[in-house]
């Protein structure tokens, strides 16, 4: 083959590649475009945030003792989850909500290393997330045991094997969490895993975003459920072990009765 007809074939290969990377731009910008929006509490609540600074919402002081990265799930507006962190921040917490590219926490999933170097006043961090976000936060966690020190799951599983301790949080009418993979997924979680089942709490209302296709309608109100989350989060912080140490596995069920 000569050399202009391989130069040919290089510059059709790459006229292909670029016409590929370009259909798959557009459509992951169409599907990202149809994502959730925080509804009008999230918006209130968002008042009392410190605004967005980088891409990254936060709520209370960053001289806090201990600071919580909480990844949005997939295709939710970042500002959904502002009632959750506001009753967080109530607490003496720094909360801090990244913002991710098309809303999917897949493609940044090691920004909570940005956030905890840009908070160095900070004493302990513990990351968490809600459904995907729930997953990449532990996904961080995995790679980064020596930068935090606990992992939040709401309504979400671990993929990798985790040797920090966990709280994981769903509710019981949750249909959108997966059971199956979650069943089978726990065996990544280590023995000091605190489990919290919400009576009547569904996958939705950890945010505020409205209702989600294929959730169950929830029991309990979204405050309800709000507060409910917060406060066995504040409870499970105040027992966190400030190095890896197994702390027994226990399972709680919650209800607003």
């Amino acid at each position: 083959m000569s050399a202009g007809r391989k130069r040919r074939g290089l510059w059709i290969a790459l006229a292909v590649i670029i016409a590929l990377a370009a259909a798959l731009w557009i459509g992951l910008s169409v599907y990202a475009s149809g994502y959730a929006h925080c509804e009008e509490t999230a918006k209130v609540c968002m008042a009392q945030s410190n605004g967005d600074a980088d891409g990254v919402v936060t709520f209370g002081e960053d001289t806090a003792k201990i600071g919580i990265i909480l990844y949005p799930g997939g295709l939710v507006d970042e500002d959904a989850y502002a009632p959750l962190a506001s009753l967080l921040m109530q607490s003496g917490l720094f909360v801090a909500i990244p913002s991710m590219p098309y809303h999917l926490a897949v493609f940044d999933v090691n920004c909570a290393a940005e956030i905890i170097a840009k908070h160095p006043n900070v004493e302990r961090w513990v990351v968490g997330g809600h459904s995907l976000g729930g997953a990449m936060a532990a996904s961080f966690a995995a790679g980064h045991s020596d930068d935090v020190c606990g992992v939040i799951l709401l309504a979400a599983y671990s993929t990798e094997p985790l040797n920090l301790p966990v709280l994981s949080v769903y509710g019981d009418l949750d249909t959108v969490l997966d059971a199956n993979k979650y069943a089978s997924y726990r065996k990544n979680l280590p023995k000091h895993t605190t489990e919290l089942v919400i009576s009547g709490g569904n996958h939705a209302q950890f945010g505020d975003y409205g209702e989600q296709q294929g959730d169950t309608p929830a029991a309990i109100s979204n405050e309800e459920q709000w507060r409910l989350t917060a406060d066995v989060i504040t409870t499970w912080l105040t027992g966190l072990p400030e190095k890896q140490t197994g702390c027994g596995s226990f399972k709680m069920r919650m209800s607003s009765h």
